[in-house]
This record gives structure tokens, sequence and C-alpha cells, in this order.
């Protein structure tokens, strides 16, 4: 009677420190996940970040590709040649695509620069 006694005591801060540590990585979660979409947002209005994305997207796809390729037969290797080509053509593609992307969005930043700059000019030669 004694011992059941004692373990029913002692449970009773085990299962509040369990409740407490359980609250605590939920509220974590909640955190990581808010953090989560504060960095997609960010990632989708800087034109860098997406830059960067797309190079490891495409490195990993590449990388994909000839581990792929590495695994085909000697009777598919023109074949898997053909699709590498292919595969190269379109990250080429998609690599430019994404360059005038980058570009278009550098020449804007400097042009905002300057804009803010002249008018600061402009401000400080008024006052």
């Amino acid at each position: 009677i004694k011992v059941s006694a004692l373990q029913s005591n002692d449970t009773v801060p085990l299962k509040e420190n369990i409740a407490s540590l359980e609250a605590e990585l939920g509220n974590a979660r909640d955190t990581i996940r808010g953090l989560q979409r504060k960095l997609d947002r960010m990632r989708k209005r800087d034109v860098m970040a997406q830059f960067s994305l797309l190079l490891t997207d495409i490195r990993a796809s590449t990388s994909v590709a000839e581990t792929s390729d590495k695994h085909h037969s000697s009777t598919h290797d023109a074949a898997a040649e053909a699709h590498r080509l292919q595969d190269d053509a379109y990250h080429s593609e998609l690599f430019e695509s994404l360059q005038e992307r980058y570009d278009a969005g550098v020449t804007e930043a400097w042009a905002a620069c300057a804009t803010k700059a002249t008018l600061a000019l402009l401000a400080s030669c008024e006052g």
C-alpha cells in the first residue's frame, strides 16, 4: 500500500513536468512555423535569394541526373546522353531567365537608390 502511494506521489511532478515540456514544445513549433513563413515571404521579395535557390535546385537536379545516368546500363548511354543534353539546355534557359530577372532587379534597385539619393541631395540643397 505504501509503495503504490509513493509511486502515485512521485508521478505527479513528472506529469506536470511533461505537460509543461509539451506546452513549450508546442510554442517552439509555432515559433518555428512563424519564422518559416516570414523567411518564405522574404525569399519571395528578394531577387538574390530566388537566384540562389534556383542555383541550388539546378545543382541538386543535375546531381540527381548524373547519379541516375551512372546507374543506366551501357545500352542506354545514348538515350541518357540525349536526356542530359536536354536537361543542360533546359537548365541553361532557366539560368538565363533567372539571370535576366536578377539583372532587372539590380537595375531597379540601383535606380531606386539613385532616385532616393537625388531626392536627398535636393532636400539638403533646399534646406
